[in-house]
C-alpha cells in the first residue's frame, strides 16, 4: 500500500491528496453507523491485486468458485451466487430470475433499517414490477398476522423479509406458511446479522426461505458486494444462473473483488471471528445500557446484535443536523424521521461493528456513548465538543485501524 501511495504521490498529486484524506477520515474518526466495518489488511492486499489490467478474466472463474464454495460451507446451503455488486443488484436479479412484467412485491422491514424496495414501481434491466412496503414499527418482532393479512390482501409473488433490528427471533417457520398460502417466493436480507449467523449466534434464514440475500460487507467484514443463497431446489437455482450469465457483462464485478469476498468468507469460518461477533453483541449492549442510564428511549432489541435506535424525542434541538454535530467531534453515525413525522431526526442508528474492529470494548463503547449524550445534551456547547474532540482523537490514535498495516501514508 505505501509504495502504491508514493507512486501516486509523483504521478498524480491530486488523486494522491484525496486518496490521503479518505485514509485519514478511516483512522480519525470512531465509525458506529449500523452497516460500517473495517476490512482486514489481507482482504485490502486481495482488493488491491492487478487482476483486472485491461480485460483480463484470468483467475476470475477460480475466484468465484472458491468464493461461492466457502459460502455454501459457511451458511450450509446448497447453493450460492457472489456476482453481485450490492443487495440491491441480487433482489433485481432475483426479480428477473423470478417474477414476470408487473408481478407485485411486499417488503417488511422495520422503521429505521431501510431498505431496497420501497413503495412504488422497481425497475431492473428487464422489466418493472408493482412493490408495496410494510414498515414494521415494534421492536419486540414482526407482527406476523398483520403482514398475513397484507400478503393475502395484495397477494404478492415475491416476499421479502429485512431480518435486523426486529429483536427476537424471527419466526422463519410462521413466515414460510405465509408465503406457502399466497404462492409467493419467500427472501430474506439478513445482511446486518450475517455475522451472527456465520459465527453461529443467531438463527440461519437459509433453511427456512427460498432465497437468504446479504452483503459481504458490514457485520461479514469483506468487500462490498452481495450474495444469494439458497437450499436445493434445481429450477429455482437454474433461473437464477440463467440470470447471472444474461447479468453479468452487465454488471460485472472484479476479480479483486471475487477474491476478497472469498477471503472474506475463509475468515468468517476462524475461531477469532466467533469471538469478535460475541464481542460486537457485548458492545452493543454496553452502548445501549450508556444511552439507558441517561434517560434516553431505546427503540430496539439487542437479542442479535442489530443496531441500536435511541429515541430523540423531548431533546434539544441543535442549531445544524445531529449527524454535523457529531462528526465535527469524531464520530459518524446515521439519524432518521419515524414515518409521519416532521423533518428533526426521531432518532440515532448506531452499530458496534466497526469499532469493534479497532479493538474497542464495552468500557470504551460506553464512554463513547456518554460522550454522545454530552454533546446531544449540550446543542451548541463549544467547551463540550471540544473536550470530546481531545478524547476522540487520543482513542482513535491508541486504537488505529490498521496498526499492523499502515493506511496513512505520511
Amino acid at each position: 500500500m505505501q509504495s502504491r501511495f508514493n507512486r501516486l504521490r509523483s504521478y498524480d498529486k491530486d488523486l494522491f491528496t484525496a486518496l490521503s484524506d479518505a485514509a485519514w477520515r478511516v483512522e480519525s474518526c470512531l465509525d458506529l453507523r449500523a452497516s460500517a466495518n473495517h476490512v482486514s489488511p489481507q482482504i485490502l492486499d486481495a482488493l488491491g491485486g492487478s487482476f483486472d489490467s485491461g480485460l483480463s478474466l484470468m483467475g476470475r472463474c477460480e475466484f468465484e468458485a472458491l468464493a461461492a464454495d466457502r459460502a455454501r460451507q459457511l451458511f450450509n446451503a446448497d447453493y450460492a451466487c457472489v456476482t453481485p455488486a450490492s443487495v440491491e443488484q441480487a433482489i433485481a436479479s432475483i426479480c428477473d430470475a423470478l417474477l414476470d412484467m408487473g408481478d407485485g412485491i411486499l417488503s417488511v422491514g422495520w422503521v429505521g433499517n431501510g431498505h431496497a424496495l420501497q413503495a412504488g414501481k422497481f425497475v431492473t434491466a428487464r422489466a418493472a414490477f408493482n412493490c408495496s412496503h410494510h414498515d414494521e414499527v415494534d421492536p419486540s418482532g414482526l407482527d406476523l398476522d398483520v403482514i398475513e393479512r397484507r400478503v393475502q390482501l395484495l397477494r404478492p409473488r415475491l416476499l421479502v423479509v429485512k431480518a435486523a433490528g426486529i429483536g427476537r427471533r424471527i419466526d422463519y417457520f410462521r413466515l414460510r406458511a405465509i408465503a406457502d398460502k399466497a404462492r409467493a417466493y419467500l427472501v430474506v436480507d439478513f445482511t446486518l446479522i450475517a455475522g451472527m449467523v456465520a459465527a453461529g449466534l443467531c438463527l440461519s434464514p437459509v433453511p427456512f426461505v427460498d432465497l437468504a440475500i446479504a452483503s459481504t460487507g458490514s457485520t461479514l467484514r469483506g468487500p462490498e458486494g452481495g450474495m444469494i443463497l439458497a437450499k436445493a431446489d434445481r429450477s429455482l437455482q437454474q433461473m437464477l444462473n440463467a440470470v447471472a450469465v444474461e447479468r453479468d457483462p452487465i454488471v460485472r464485478i472484479s476479480s479483486g473483488n471475487l477474491a476478497a469476498k472469498a477471503l472474506c468468507l475463509k475468515e468468517a469460518m476462524s475461531p477469532s471471528f466467533q469471538s469478535y461477533q460475541v464481542q460486537v453483541l457485548e458492545n452493543v449492549r454496553a452502548v445501549a445500557g450508556a444511552f439507558s442510564c441517561r434517560g434516553y428511549e431505546l427503540r430496539s432489541c439487542l437479542e442479535e446484535g442489530g443496531p441500536v435506535l435511541v429515541g430523540l424525542a423531548g431533546r434539544p434541538p441543535q442549531s445544524v443536523g445531529v449527524e454535523q454535530v457529531l462528526r465535527r467531534s469524531g464520530i459518524c453515525m446515521e439519524s432518521g424521521r419515524w414515518p409521519g413525522h416532521g423533518a428533526e431526526p426521531d432518532y440515532l442508528r448506531l452499530g458496534t461493528t466497526a469499532i469493534t474492529t479497532r479493538g474497542l470494548g464495552p468500557s470504551h463503547c460506553a464512554e463513547v456513548a456518554g460522550w454522545i449524550c454530552d454533546i446531544l445534551d449540550n446543542p451548541g456547547g463549544i467547551e463540550v465538543e471540544a473536550f470530546v474532540t481531545r478524547r476522540i482523537t487520543r482513542m482513535c490514535a491508541k486504537y488505529p485501524v490498521y496498526s499492523e498495516f499502515p493506511l496513512i501514508p505520511f
